[in-house]
């Protein structure tokens, strides 16, 4: 009967282990970037696209890059142009909170353009 009451006790206890490590690390994870402001810089938004592998959008001071980070380093893609709101927060979800593809789109849209006017000469 003991053996058995140490087992329960033993499989509770790891089971609270378990659940208080997941709370801590949730809660870890939604204020991680708010301890890394930055006076110049911000993520304006993000995504992952493979493991270890992100594409970032970064505002720095007026102007926006996109961003390629792998576990190799980091890569200045392109500069962007276009205006990009301001968000609470990487990937909130808020209601002023573009998503990654919005952008992407708006980016390309505009890359197409610039790309049909060379291509026909016209500049």
């Amino acid at each position: 009967m003991n053996s058995l009451i140490s087992l329960v006790s033993v499989v509770l206890v790891f089971g609270l282990i378990l659940v208080l490590a997941y709370l801590v690390s949730r809660a870890l994870g939604k204020t991680w970037h708010l301890g890394h402001n930055s006076k110049y810089m911000k993520i304006i938004d993000q995504m992952v696209v493979g493991q270890d592998r992100q594409i970032l959008i970064v505002r720095i001071k007026d102007r926006h890059y996109l961003i390629g980070s792998s576990s190799k380093g980091v890569e200045l893609l392109k500069e962007l142009e276009g205006d990009f709101p301001d968000t609470d927060g990487v990937g909130t979800g808020g209601e002023n909170t573009g998503s990654f593809l919005q952008y992407y789109h708006l980016y390309q849209e505009k890359y197409k353009e610039l790309l049909g006017k060379h291509k026909f000469g016209k500049k």
